[in-house]
């Protein structure tokens, strides 16, 4: 018995911008900041997954913190920057390095800082991040 010759056709698998392209849309129609916006749900997401209360921090000057959780100290402190984008909004890696470097500078009781972002940070752009908290030993 023999087979049938198979297809020379590449299967391609989606990428994941084809695969979440439904669910970036509607990340980038949220308002980037407050309860029921980019921010609040960052919060709510990582709220779920840690078990640790987090909070919102209000607008204005926030040391590059728009969540952190609360004080207890038998836990690690945390700290989250979001950063809602628009699909064709280029990253302000400048701006991502300041909000590192104001983190740093005012953050004593804060272990783990991340970034949420609706959009990937490449290299170098992320490795020039992590150099900055590897140089200030974070």
């Amino acid at each position: 018995m023999s087979r049938a010759p198979r297809s020379k056709a590449a299967v391609t698998p989606a990428s994941a911008n084809d695969e979440f392209a439904p669910l970036l849309e509607a990340l980038r129609k949220l308002k980037s900041n407050s309860e029921d916006g980019f921010e609040g749900l960052i919060r709510d997401l990582l709220q779920h997954v840690s078990q640790r209360t987090l909070r919102l921090v209000k607008s204005g000057p926030q040391g590059g913190e728009d969540v952190v959780s609360d004080t207890d100290l038998a836990q690690p402190g945390i700290a989250i920057e979001a950063k809602r984008f628009e699909h064709k909004t280029d990253l302000p890696l400048d701006a991502l390095k300041a909000k590192l470097r104001e983190f740093l500078d005012s953050s004593p009781d804060i272990d783990v800082w991340g970034v949420a972002a609706s959009r990937e940070i490449k290299d170098p752009d992320w490795t020039e991040l992590k150099k900055i908290a590897q140089d200030r030993v974070f």
